[in-house]
């Protein structure tokens, strides 16, 4: 992950790759495996992002239609965090065309994190997105 420099507004217009870890429900004590799973039962195609606030961090759950890869695009801009993940699925007819699948969530978040321990981590389709809070 690309370490913000101290003086550098870390809000403003910058690209993070963050790699994702797999959950075990020992790293967060603070989370219950009933959270992944009534996000990932939920049939609603609103309900594919949720967020738990913590006096020490901000957790978002993001559902994706696809089981993540190893890697996510963090944008940061005006306090607006998208995380953001592109799949190239080739077309089974072997033609030139392909098909894009992904997600892309956008959420405000405060200014009062630590941008530099951010987590992530992955349970099939489910992100969860860790932010420690300053």
């Amino acid at each position: 992950m690309k370490k913000p420099l101290q003086n550098n507004n870390y809000f403003k217009n910058n690209y993070y790759r963050f790699k994702i870890e797999p959950f075990e429900s020992s790293q967060c004590d603070y989370l219950d495996e009933s959270e992944f799973k009534k996000l990932n039962d939920a049939n609603d195609s609103n309900y594919l992002l949720k967020l738990k606030i913590n006096p020490k961090f901000y957790t978002f759950f993001v559902k994706s239609e696809q089981v993540l890869d190893e890697h996510v695009v963090v944008d940061i801009d005006d306090y607006v965090m998208t995380i953001m993940q592109l799949y190239n699925k080739e077309d089974s007819s072997k033609t030139s065309r392909e098909n894009l699948l992904g997600f892309a969530h956008s959420f405000a978040i405060p200014e009062s994190i630590i941008l530099h321990e951010i987590r992530l981590y992955a349970k099939g389709n489910i992100l969860l997105i860790v932010i420690p809070r300053l």
